[in-house]
């Protein structure tokens, strides 16, 4: 059996969500660990939020690039080129040891990393359009599981002794982190070369389950219509406030409980844990229950209320408890803002829309790290909560007067070319 006949005899899902879950869990091993590993450098709190935001800006940029690469070239190539990617840059992490480089090391990951668009039009290749919901799931998966382990890992990791350690690595203890995550994507490199198929197939129609990229027109129209411009700030502003408090959760936590890298990375393990029982099970049992529209107002008023009670607390206690908060809330409001996004769209626009909405995501993502790195050092330490807590106080307001309201207009074409 030659190697495309032993790659055919694979799952093509089962293959993609291994692909997915693995990159995935080397970015979780990192996530919680960059802000400390950046100050051993003299990195003040806006440079390392600025390195956060770098990875998101990347992505930002890129995602589109490598969509409509992957539509000329196939989906398995570019696959293969952002592991391989995110493999150096995870070297590059470990052996540099000033802060530009950390920062160069950063963008490089998150030009490699911008390669979820492909990883979910492989999917769309590979599925009938009745199993693609299902399908599209398996990316939810595979997020919330690298966002369990991963972090986990990378905390007990940068806490071995040295003499657990090779004598060859002795001296590298704390970039140990960055080693094991370069590891797992080679593994990954390796795996999906010699089972992950091409999925396009010859003659195809291009472009098809790529999200297209932002333009102003289509922004433009999204924002005129009143419902839909309302949905689309919800989640600008909610992911602003999330990403607002995630830049900066272990600087905060270092100075005033005594975090530590093991510790913080337990802490983000317990966040994806609840964030995956959410997403993972009960939201739909919620959304049949309440609606959508109550789901996105009781979790845009549990996040402000933990978001502006968190500075108050001084042990871990009372803060597993406001991340439980906070991380139910996310994760109630945010899978049914996607889905009030859907259904108020008609079906030829889905794709427009939708990629609107994740453009919207990644600016949201790009700014709140550099606003929150700002405040943390101008204004004080709790200065991002409470900031990201009163917007999602004024997110709660609008969104009981908006998605309460009992007739909407129509969700006009916002998608194609811009006008």
């Amino acid at each position: 059996m030659d190697r495309n006949d032993r790659r055919a005899g694979r799952k093509p899902l089962a293959i993609i969500f291994q692909t997915i879950f693995l990159d995935l869990l080397g970015f979780g091993i990192v996530l919680p660990l960059l802000p400390m590993y950046a100050e051993r450098f003299g990195a003040t709190p806006l440079m390392i939020t600025s390195i956060s935001a770098s990875y998101s800006l990347m992505q930002f940029v890129f995602v589109p690039f490598w969509g409509r690469l992957s539509d000329r070239i196939g989906r398995r190539p570019i696959l293969l080129i952002s592991i391989a990617g995110a493999c150096a840059a995870y070297i590059f992490m470990g052996i540099t040891r000033s802060l530009m480089g950390l920062f160069i090391a950063r963008i490089f990951s998150g030009i490699a990393g911008a390669n979820l668009s492909v990883a979910q039009a492989y999917i769309a290749d590979v599925t009938k359009p009745e199993e693609r919901a299902k399908g599209m799931g398996l990316v939810g998966a595979a997020f919330g599981l690298g966002f369990i382990f991963g972090p986990a890992m990378g905390g007990m990791l940068s806490t071995l002794p040295q003499s657990w350690l090779p004598h060859a690595l002795w001296g590298w203890e704390t970039s140990l982190p960055f080693f094991a995550a370069a590891i797992l994507s080679a593994t990954n490199l390796i795996l999906a070369y010699r089972w992950l198929p091409e999925s396009r197939v010859a003659g195809s129609k291009a472009g098809a389950g790529v999200r297209p990229p932002l333009t102003f027109g289509a922004l433009k129209r999204a924002l005129a219509t009143p419902r839909l411009g309302w949905l689309l700030a919800i989640v600008f502003v909610s992911t602003f406030a999330f990403a607002n408090m995630e830049s900066t959760f272990v600087l905060w936590g270092e100075r005033e409980i005594g975090m530590t890298s093991r510790t913080a990375g337990w802490l983000f393990a317990y966040i994806g844990i609840i964030l995956v029982a959410m997403q993972g099970g009960l939201i739909g049992k919620l959304t049949r229950r309440f609606g959508e529209a109550r789901l996105v107002i009781a979790g845009t008023l549990a996040t402000a209320n933990a978001l502006l009670l968190a500075p108050l607390c001084r042990s871990y206690g009372p803060l597993l408890v406001v991340l439980a908060l906070l991380s139910l809330g996310s994760g109630m409001s945010g899978p049914a803002l996607q889905s009030l996004i859907s259904r108020g769209t008609g079906r030829d626009d889905q794709g427009g829309v939708l990629g609107i909405n994740q453009s919207i995501s990644s600016l949201a993502r790009v700014m709140g790290p550099v606003w929150a790195g700002f405040v943390f050092g101008r204004l004080g330490l709790a200065a991002p909560w409470l900031t990201g807590g009163v917007l999602m106080a004024f997110v709660c307001a609008a969104a009981v007067v908006i998605l309460l309201e009992k007739r909407s207009p129509p969700v006009p074409e916002v998608g194609g070319q811009e006008g």
